[in-house]
């Protein structure tokens, strides 16, 4: 640990230097809080902390003892600087240090909570079961011992943390029993009502609403121990509950805008649609974002623009007389016009989750190939989805869409796609261990050297804990993590007043647009549970609205 910024260590060693007064690296804390957990058991990584908290609850008591019985907390109203450029009160390095071991104990119970055990009445007071997980009786313990001392300094953040991962804990479980009833329903019942709500009846900034509300209450779920998870590997509901079922919805969502498009026949002809809806009546209103900015937002002055050549100059974009004739065309146009649309209000709103599912539909095979559908788009349509296909290009390492992300105003929902593929790979081009990289950029006979110190320092019983951490990945991970905790920090809201408008502060995506109680519920029956079709049922309609053309090769 050369210079300001740590780079490598073993863990003992980065936890003591960080809550010492020496530590003058700031992002150190942050790295190890995002990868420390996947580096060593909740009991080795907690049980630092607690033998350290017990050594300094030791030297508090001595100093108390020498003092008459106080351990100088309050000692001086003066200040004085650290090392850290922290002003504070002139207390013993002893009560400095012990705060901050309380403050990383804290901040460390939310990723490692998933592996705590609550105690049970045989269970000793040591930090490790029978099953070989951190009891919980010791942090309780613990915190006990930090109020009954007078140490409140200490005690506070354990204390929130605490109850803050027992409410997210409680919260989840009633999450999940409500989600098994909602399962329990017979289809039957969901199938009571004789006349759907299609596409074309409701509005797309209400559509764009409830895709929002949907988006952030999952991207509000997930978490820095989950992104990290999923990176190395795991990919199920029990390590990564909220990124799985974001993922979920992702999916869902494309394939019922796939479905929409190719079954236009069937669900939407000679069914009244609402082309007075909310998009027609709002402007952009104020300076633009970033997002507009790219994206030009021209679409939609008047009405959905998801006629059938006569709303406008632009949509009077037709093909061949053939081609005029096909109505299963026709309908299929006015429903990828609406869908267009749908991206716009999407765009305005900032949620890049759902717009790149929505994209992802209408490019799927089955809807790409149909050129003669497209033919029938109007002019400024197409235009929109040119635009917001460049600001969701993978060109240059999704630059256009990282720098719109970065400079748009909160609150923004991130496509998550990308930021665990980035995870993915730091994860997969850093090794965990210093002693790793050095193996993978010598000679053989460097490499088995250092092999052979990794598994002398393992059979010596120190483990995990004796090899030195790769400070650098922690912190090209967290990094990552910072984008996604940046977004969640401002979230959107689902609260409506005077026709939808949202008065919570920072809420400028959701609610501001106009859209009333009953537009809504009309775009949550329309999404329902977002049924859709396979690939290979969605390419068996394509064939049957336009047939393959022998002069064309069919776009996969």
């Amino acid at each position: 640990m050369e210079g300001q910024e740590a780079r490598s260590g073993t863990l003992p060693q980065l936890l003591y230097y960080l809550v010492s007064d020496a530590c003058e690296d700031a992002g150190l804390r942050p790295a190890l809080v995002t990868g420390a957990p996947f580096l060593a058991s909740p009991s080795e990584l907690l049980g630092l902390l607690v033998d350290r908290h017990v050594a300094l609850m030791a030297a508090r008591r001595t100093m108390a003892a020498t003092t008459g019985g106080a351990d100088a907390t309050h000692s001086s109203p003066t200040t004085t600087p650290t090392r850290r450029g922290e002003q504070v009160p002139m207390l013993p390095a002893a009560i400095r240090e012990h705060r901050r071991v309380c403050l990383l104990l804290s901040e460390l119970l939310a990723p490692l909570w998933p592996q705590l055990s609550y105690p049970s009445s045989s269970s000793s007071s040591s930090c490790t079961t029978a099953a070989g997980g951190c009891n919980l009786g010791v942090i309780t313990q613990l915190l006990f011992d930090l109020v009954q001392a007078g140490h409140h300094a200490c005690a506070e953040p354990l204390r929130a943390s605490l109850i803050a991962c027992m409410a997210t804990a409680r919260a989840t479980s009633e999450r999940l029993a409500f989600q098994a009833a909602v399962a329990a329903i017979p289809l039957a019942a969901k199938a009571m009502r004789t006349q759907p709500v299609t596409i074309l009846q409701v509005s797309a900034a209400a559509l764009a609403r409830e895709l929002c509300i949907r988006d952030a209450r999952l991207f509000s779920r997930v978490t820095c121990t989950e992104l990290v998870a999923w990176a190395r590997g795991a990919r199920d509901t029990t390590t990564c509950p909220g990124i799985v079922a974001a993922v979920a919805h992702f999916n869902a969502l494309s394939s019922w805008i796939a479905t929409k498009i190719l079954t236009a026949t069937t669900t939407e002809r000679n069914r009244p649609t609402d082309r007075n809806h909310a998009s027609s009546s709002v402007g952009s209103g104020g300076k633009r974002s970033a997002v507009n900015r790219v994206n030009g937002g021209d679409y939609g002055g008047g009405g959905d623009g998801d006629g059938d050549g006569g709303s406008g100059g632009s949509g009077s974009v037709g093909g061949s007389a053939t081609v005029s004739a096909n109505g299963g065309a026709r309908e299929c146009a006015r429903v990828l016009a609406k869908v267009i649309e749908l991206l716009r209000q999407l765009q305005r709103a900032r949620n890049f989750n759902a717009m790149m599912a929505v994209l992802a539909g209408i490019n799927n095979s089955a809807v790409y190939r149909l050129k003669h559908t497209r033919a029938l788009l109007p002019g400024r349509a197409r235009a929109v989805l040119r635009r917001i296909g460049a600001l969701l290009s993978h060109e240059h390492g999704w630059r256009v869409y990282r720098a719109a992300l970065a400079s748009c105003p909160r609150p923004a929902l991130p496509y998550l796609g990308i930021h665990l593929t980035d995870a993915t790979f730091v994860h997969q081009g850093n090794k965990d261990y210093v002693e790793d990289v050095v193996a993978g950029n010598t000679s053989a006979a460097a490499a088995a050297a250092a092999a052979a110190t990794a598994t002398a320092a393992s059979s010596e019983g120190g483990g995990a804990l004796s090899r030195r951490v790769n400070v650098r990945k922690l912190r090209r991970l967290h990094a990552i993590w910072s984008v996604l905790a940046d977004c969640q920090a401002t979230p959107y809201t689902s609260s409506t007043k005077n026709n939808g408008t949202a008065k919570g502060s920072g809420s400028v995506g959701v609610g501001s647009d106009g859209v009333s109680a009953a537009a809504l519920t009309a775009a949550q029956e329309c999404l329902g549970d977002l049924e859709g079709m396979d690939d290979e049922q969605l390419f068996a309609l394509s064939l049957q609205l336009e047939a393959p053309s022998s002069s064309a090769t069919t776009p996969h």
